[in-house]
């Protein structure tokens, strides 16, 4: 749904703003809402552009989000533990599965095509 066809426009950011489009999109129905996310905290980390806020809005509508509330549910950290292991400083964690939305992304945004939309992860 484009922003312009939303009857409610949640602008986002975090957990916190993940949870509100959560729950907007629950008591109001998710056809009706839209979200604007934070991508001021997007960084390149470990080779992978990583979009933190949009990721966790994705994660959160799609029902796949991990207990802690941020990541994917299930998500195991082999990558991060392997880097830990060759001596990388691992200061930003992410799951597997979420490193290779990420790693997709980069390639993605590297053929200067736009990432594909999640609806589930």
């Amino acid at each position: 749904m484009a922003v312009n066809e939303a009857e409610i426009v949640v602008l986002s950011g975090g957990t916190g703003g993940a949870k509100l489009m959560r729950g907007m999109a629950d008591a109001a129905g998710p056809e009706r809402v839209a979200a604007i996310v934070n991508t001021g905290d997007d960084i390149e980390i470990y080779g992978a552009h990583v979009s933190p806020d949009p990721d966790l809005v994705s994660f959160w509508l799609a029902d796949q989000i991990d207990e802690r509330g941020w990541g994917l549910e299930g998500d195991t950290f082999a990558v991060m533990d392997a880097l830990r292991a060759l001596g990388e400083e691992v200061w930003f964690n992410l799951g597997d599965r979420d490193l290779a939305w990420c790693l997709r992304r980069s390639r993605m945004l590297a053929e200067g095509l736009s990432p594909p939309r999640r609806s589930s992860a």
